[in-house]
């Protein structure tokens, strides 16, 4: 590290070669936890604790290539926003897809950088079709862990940064037209989030009461993200009809699960709260 900051600070590595070098390295270490995870460790060792090494390596791995990311986009300007957020988004869904082999933590790193990325990319002109294709993207890879994997606390996570960016969008960067990815967004997730009740094996009856909740936690946010696109499309055809769509899945859902009877409540609830706050001539 001594020997980088040397060379660094007399101007011997260029802005390119350092993040490159960044890049190389976050991969060599993601690679290594890799190799570890297939070579477990044996001996006494191996029976005291659980081997945290390969995560750990893996976590490190992600860390610096998201961070030698960034710096080539704020630091040195070497990409442009769109080159940015294709790899920051990249890194954070592969940390996502790689927490299947490496564990949880790998998981919420990857959702934790996934989030943060659009934050951190600021095109002059956001546009709100590649944002929430890549957060549906996201989330969608969270939900399917969690139904693989059991791991309801990362369904939770995943549910409050989805909710959170449109509330974001609204407040920060609407504009007319928005309301069609919006409004498609809302339906992907619901689609990932909802309809995952319907398939599956059996589970155990803990590990089903945690899903149904999250599902419920799930469609109460939906909801409350669906009836604010109302208000902000002012009652537009476009935000009608996915108010319509959600309605209508919740009800069917419903009808098909009993687990989920209180999505037709939702449902009712959402449609007279949409009538009362009609805009009246």
């Amino acid at each position: 590290a001594f020997l980088v900051k040397y060379s660094i600070d007399q101007g011997m590595l260029g802005p390119e070669v350092r993040v490159l070098l960044g890049l190389l390295l976050g991969g060599l270490l993601t690679g290594a936890g890799e190799w570890l995870r297939h070579r477990p460790a044996t001996g006494g060792t191996a029976r005291l604790r659980p081997d945290y090494v390969p995560p750990a390596l893996t976590a490190a791995g992600v860390f610096t290539a998201f961070a030698s990311g960034y710096a080539a986009y704020a630091l040195y300007g070497l990409i442009s926003p769109l080159g940015a957020f294709l790899l920051l988004a990249g890194i954070g869904v592969g940390a996502v897809a790689l927490a299947l082999l490496q564990g949880p933590f790998i998981a919420l790193l990857g959702l934790l950088s996934g989030f943060l990325t659009p934050l951190l990319v600021r095109p002059e002109s956001p546009s709100a079709w590649p944002l929430f294709a890549f957060l549906l993207v996201l989330t969608g890879s969270a939900a399917a862990l969690v139904r693989l994997r059991g791991w309801h606390w990362l369904g939770w996570a995943a549910l409050a940064g989805a909710a959170a960016w449109p509330f974001l969008w609204y407040v920060g960067a609407w504009s007319a037209g928005d309301a069609l990815p919006l409004g498609l967004y809302l339906l992907g997730l619901a689609g990932v989030t909802l309809l995952p009740q319907l398939f599956g094996a059996p589970q155990a009856a803990e590990a089903r009461r945690k899903q149904v909740r999250l599902a419920q936690g799930a469609a109460a946010v939906i909801a409350l993200l669906a009836f604010a696109l109302l208000r902000m499309d002012a009652y537009g055809t476009t935000s009608l009809a996915v108010l319509g769509l959600l309605c209508a899945g919740f009800l069917a859902l419903a009808r098909r699960t009993q687990s989920l009877n209180l999505l037709s409540a939702l449902g009712a609830l959402l449609s007279l709260a949409a009538i009362a706050a009609w805009h009246l001539p």
